[in-house]
């Protein structure tokens, strides 16, 4: 085979640039364990159909003998993966919806006769801040990236719903900064009366463990979390939020405790892309985050003794205690009693 190897290679090179050296740059001939013989090209490499034809003429004398695998870049023809197909047909959702809102949505100051009841593509990027090539692109279904700040300005220039504004979001395959901060009206009916009712620390947990409805209580002892104008995703606050350290006792235990009962969790909601961009975020943001999801760790949310040291009542102790509404599973009712 070694002795073989510089024959077919020089004839095999001769012959391919004799005939297409425009085309061709030939690295050398590459011999496995297997005896598969592969032809490496340099990066620059662009093969069509008739040079592929061409070299697989140029192996037919020794393919009886030798299998050939030719390896090379940048070829047009590869299979499209399903991934791509997904990514594809979201983003053509994406400009379904946009293009329908858009066109369905009331000028805010219609001027002269319009061709169209709905607001143009000219408007609709003048209102949200962005280009009306980069518009015109959304609604076509092409790759392009919005961001959240771009996706929260579209939503306000369409006037959408808090299900569309969602929606939208979902499509684009971005978190909402702006979709935790207050009682969500997706809550669980249930949950809001039982939460209402509670007069000890009790607050609601979505499936991404953002905060959906919690009493007076709960904003009192969750300070930096549930009061004020805050995020309400109780990871993030725990792994980002100064404030938890002051009020968290052995702060890293409890965070990682916290973050191996979310992953029990994410058994159930990984195929969910909301939480897996959600996730991602995360652990860009924190390397503390991203240390611990790669852990692997995982426990029930069994309760128990939870201690704070509150900037104004000084340590308290709670019994805590988690529940689970039967029409909604996915949610939480938490309640911390007094010790």
């Amino acid at each position: 085979m070694a002795a073989a190897r510089p024959h077919i290679e020089g004839q095999f090179r001769a012959r391919l640039l004799r005939e297409r050296s425009d085309r061709l740059e030939v690295g050398p001939l590459t011999v496995n364990r297997a005896f598969d013989i592969g032809l490496r090209s340099r990066a620059e490499l662009r093969l069509d159909d008739s040079l592929m034809g061409l070299a697989h003429h140029s192996l037919l004398s020794v393919q009886g003998l030798l299998h050939f695998d030719l390896h090379c870049y940048n070829i047009e023809s590869y299979p499209i993966t399903m991934a791509a197909m997904l990514e594809a047909d979201q983003r053509r959702l994406l400009g379904e919806f946009v293009r329908a809102h858009r066109e369905r949505a009331r000028p805010r100051a219609a001027t002269g006769r319009r061709r169209t009841s709905g607001l143009r593509r000219e408007e609709l990027a003048a209102l949200a801040g962005i280009s009306v090539t980069w518009c015109t692109w959304i609604e076509q279904g092409r790759a392009v990236q919005a961001s959240p700040e771009a996706l929260g300005r579209i939503s306000q220039a369409l006037s959408l719903s808090r299900a569309e504004h969602d929606y939208l979001f979902k499509l684009a395959g971005r978190l909402d900064p702006e979709g935790s901060r207050g009682p969500s009206a997706d809550a669980p009916p249930s949950l809001i009366a039982a939460v209402k009712a509670i007069e000890v620390p009790a607050y609601c947990l979505d499936r991404l463990w953002n905060a959906c409805c919690w009493n007076e209580a709960a904003a009192r002892l969750f300070r930096g979390w549930l009061d004020g104008d805050h995020q309400r995703n109780l990871l993030r606050y725990a792994f980002l939020e100064p404030s938890a350290r002051e009020l968290i006792p052995n702060w890293k235990d409890r965070a990682r405790r916290l973050l191996a009962e979310f992953r029990a969790d994410f058994a159930r909601t990984f195929r969910d892309a909301q939480v897996k961009i959600f996730v991602e975020t995360l652990r860009g943001e924190s390397a503390f985050f991203a240390e611990a999801w790669d852990e692997q760790a995982v426990q029930i949310r069994e309760g128990g003794l939870r201690v704070f040291n509150h900037p104004h009542d000084g340590p308290v102790s709670f019994i805590q205690h988690t529940f689970a509404p039967a029409e909604r599973p996915d949610y939480k009712l938490v309640i911390n009693t007094p010790v």
